[in-house]
């Protein structure tokens, strides 16, 4: 499960609407945390909270998670904060701003973030408008819209459009943007590698949400059916017909199926959730199942079961991401992993192929992925499938850019 946040720089009775925005972002999860001034909201793993601090009230979003959670929280309460237990990672940054000693509530949010280890993207509400920021590494996206003189923030920009407000772009890495009056666009971190998480854009975005830090411009769509075309490349196999699994994958069946010129049949011919296919669709044909990501051994079982008895001679399984070997070390995705902490790719693909029984299955290297998305996503994080972890864990306040942060 991945989490999203949302903010508007308005009441309810603004133009937009936060409740839309975060509808727009139900498929990362419930709503999971709400300001009681309705200004801001998390969905999924993402949290939200409210407080009045030294600098007046704020209420904060925060995708992402503080891996110096427990000692950041003891450090504050024997400075006299109170933490509940099992604070969530928004309000244990709010008490960190509200302990920082900046002159402004800008200043304080910034002072908060330089002790916090993670990669996140932030967004908080303040009396004269809005601050949202990214981690250094981008790992999480974060767009920004307006109409009417309001401000809005979210994960995706579909959800910007579906609460009534006209995209403008995506923040950068590292960037911070202070919404109100007018806007004003700052860089307070030190600069690295930006490296923004794969899974995040392949698997986490709608279809009709665009997708930053890549190359060409795309969207959520473009970006899947571009992966299937390379499955279809490079990880063919005799077939005769392409069966996407589910909805989010449809896009890559329909990929796969247009470079190898064959039919794809619809998702909804497969039966979900029951994985019976149409007998009219496959009866006597090879299939390709296209799938996104992972998928529980016995849920792809089921699946390609399903395709034999409905009459399919043949079953090839074709993944658009590799394996996920371990839990994201950053809490970009916090799908619970149940895998063995040393198995490879290779040694997870086969025990995946022989309980699911499929005639072969197959996935996208990373390489591949990385290669066909370009841009900087060429180089985005894949630490949870093999690939090199970003280095999101901690930022160090470079003195020359103080006078930065001297901002209302």
């Amino acid at each position: 499960m991945m989490g999203g946040i949302a903010a508007l720089s308005g009441d309810r009775e603004s133009p937009g609407s936060l409740e839309a925005m975060a509808a727009a972002l139900g498929h990362r999860g419930v709503i999971s945390g709400w300001s009681r001034g309705a200004r801001v909201v998390s969905v999924g793993g993402a949290s939200a909270d409210e407080g009045l601090g030294r600098s007046g009230p704020m209420s904060l979003a925060l995708d992402g998670v503080i891996l110096n959670s427990e000692a950041l929280g003891k450090e504050l309460v024997s400075r006299g904060a109170w933490l509940p237990s099992g604070a969530s990672a928004a309000t244990v940054l709010l008490q960190a701003v509200t302990a920082s000693s900046g002159a402004t509530p800008v200043n304080q949010l910034i002072g908060a973030l330089y002790r916090v280890m993670g990669g996140w993207a932030v967004v908080a509400a303040i009396p004269s408008g809005l601050v949202a920021l990214r981690d250094p590494s981008g790992l999480r996206p974060l767009w920004m819209g307006r109409r009417d003189g309001v401000w809005g923030v979210a994960t995706e920009s579909s959800a910007l459009v579906a609460g009534g407000l006209d995209v403008l772009r995506g923040l950068a890495p590292g960037e911070m943007v202070l919404l109100g009056n007018s806007v004003e666009s700052v860089r307070p971190f030190s600069r690295g590698a930006v490296r923004p998480c794969l899974r995040e854009r392949v698997v986490g975005l709608r279809l009709d949400a665009r997708v930053d830090d890549g190359g060409s411009p795309m969207d959520g769509y473009g970006l899947r059916h571009a992966l299937g075309e390379v499955l279809a490349e490079r990880h063919g196999a005799p077939a005769d017909v392409v069966v996407a699994l589910d909805g989010a994958a449809g896009p890559v069946g329909a990929g796969f199926a247009a470079r190898a010129g064959i039919p794809l049949v619809p998702a909804w011919a497969c039966g979900a959730p029951s994985w019976v296919a149409s007998p009219s669709a496959v009866l006597e044909k090879r299939v390709v199942l296209t799938i996104l990501g992972d998928l529980p051994a016995t849920d792809l079982a089921g699946a390609v079961g399903g395709l034999r008895r409905a009459g399919a001679s043949s079953v090839h399984v074709r993944r658009a991401l590799p394996m996920r070997l371990s839990a994201c070390p950053l809490g970009v995705d916090r799908t619970p992993w149940h895998g063995s902490p040393d198995a490879s790719s290779s040694a997870r693909a086969a025990e995946l192929g022989l309980v699911a029984r499929a005639d072969s299955i197959s996935a996208l290297a990373l390489e591949e992925v990385q290669e066909r998305l370009g841009g900087v996503l060429a180089e985005g994080c894949g630490g949870c499938m093999g690939g090199q972890l970003a280095e999101g864990a901690g930022i160090s306040p470079p003195t020359s850019q103080l006078a930065l942060f001297q901002l209302g």
